[in-house]
């Protein structure tokens, strides 16, 4: 992944002049770029192994009893291809969006995924412009950034609840 490769003129930014990059740096652009179309993107990989292997990894590693534990799976991957897919938005998104705009809603977009993607995906949608985004760093963010903002999250115990 670090071997140096030349960036194709499609990845390279504005203003940019031509220049090499390692293959983990043409695949964060290559993210970019599909980030910022709207597109979700996956990495296919593999990693060959015996089923006796994987078998004592898995035995190794706390039986893969929780997430983390099956990070160890995560190295020496062999990439195959890198995809971008888009989700259309659903026909009605844009006019529910200004709906809410003219009811006096203000419509964030919050996401747990790539922050580029988010964005593309509200500009498509009619959530933000490109002038709303460089007013507000509150305009679009992650869930993350949101939590910080507000403090973390909350426990509300409401007395209408009922436990089920």
């Amino acid at each position: 992944m670090d071997d140096q490769i030349d960036v194709p003129s499609e990845l390279l930014n504005e203003n940019e002049n031509p220049t090499s990059d390692s293959y983990r740096g043409l695949f964060e652009r290559t993210v970019k770029k599909f980030a910022d179309q709207a597109y979700r993107t996956l990495l296919i990989t593999y990693k060959d192994m015996s089923m006796n292997e994987y078998q004592e990894i898995k035995s190794a590693n706390n039986d893969f009893a929780k997430e983390s534990d099956k990070e160890v799976l995560e190295n020496g991957l062999i990439a195959i291809g890198l995809f971008g897919l888009q989700d259309p938005l659903r026909d009605t998104i844009v006019s529910s969006i200004e709906k809410c705009k003219n009811a006096g809603i203000q419509v964030i977009m919050c996401t747990g995924d790539n922050i580029d993607t988010a964005i593309a995906i509200s500009k498509n949608a009619g959530i933000v412009t490109k002038e709303q985004l460089e007013a507000s760093k509150y305009t679009a963010m992650t869930g993350k950034e949101f939590r910080e903002a507000v403090g973390g999250l909350k426990q509300v115990d409401h007395p209408d609840k009922k436990d089920i």
